[in-house]
C-alpha cells in the first residue's frame, strides 16, 4: 500500500525538475524565431546576392526529386517531395520569392 502511495505522488524534487525543465524548453522555443532570423541575415541574406540564394534553392529542390527518385520512384511521391522541399527551402532561403515586397524594400 505505501509503495503504490509513493509511485502515485511524486516527490518535490521530481516535479520542481520537470517545472525547470519545462521553463527552459518554452524560453528556447520562445527565442527560436529571433535566431532563425539572425541566422538567416547574418549568413544568407546579406552575404549572398538573391541569384545566388536562387540557384540554391534550384539545387536543393533537383537534389530532393533526385534522391526521392532513386529511393521511391513513384511521380507523386517525387512531385511532393519537390514541391515541400521547394517551399520549406524557399522560405528559409530565398523569402523573396514568397514576399516580393522585400525585393522593393532593400
Amino acid at each position: 500500500m505505501q509503495n503504490q502511495e509513493s509511485q502515485q505522488n511524486p516527490s518535490p524534487d521530481t516535479q520542481q525538475q520537470v517545472c525547470q525543465t519545462y521553463q527552459a524548453t518554452t524560453e528556447f522555443f520562445d527565442q527560436l524565431p529571433n535566431c532563425i532570423t539572425t541566422l538567416k541575415k547574418q549568413y544568407l541574406l546579406d552575404k549572398a546576392s538573391v541569384n545566388t540564394r536562387f540557384v540554391l534553392l534550384c539545387l536543393t529542390t533537383l537534389t530532393t526529386a533526385g534522391l526521392t527518385a532513386r529511393f521511391t520512384p513513384s511521380f507523386i511521391k517525387v512531385t511532393r517531395n519537390t514541391i515541400f522541399s521547394y517551399l520549406g527551402a524557399g522560405l528559409f532561403i530565398v523569402p523573396e520569392v514568397f514576399n516580393p515586397y522585400l525585393i522593393y524594400r532593400q
